[in-house]
């Protein structure tokens, strides 16, 4: 399942919200693939921890097919973090 694909790189600030967590566009890293060198982008995102809502950064690349919902400190693989009753949407700053 795809979250969001970006045709192009957003702008600087974009929001974007997943399950009712919110992702703020804060840098865009030029960046070349390993398997074919092909040149692209990934995108650093910004938004608080669903556990504890400090802030923390993720990465992502332009076809976002899943999204890092807690820090480092709370990370938990394979647990959701709630049922998924939300829908995705973004919108440009």
């Amino acid at each position: 399942m795809t979250i969001h694909e970006f045709k192009t790189t957003p702008n600087l600030g974009t929001l974007l919200i997943y399950d009712n967590q919110s992702y703020r566009l804060k840098h865009i890293k030029p960046y070349r693939k390993v398997r074919n060198g092909e040149k692209t982008f990934l995108l650093v995102w910004e938004t608080p921890c669903a556990k504890c809502k400090t802030p923390f950064e993720t990465t992502t690349p332009l076809k976002i097919k899943s999204f890092n919902r807690r820090c480092k400190k709370h990370t938990a693989p394979g647990k959701r973090v709630n049922p998924s009753r939300y829908k995705s949407s973004w919108r440009k700053k």
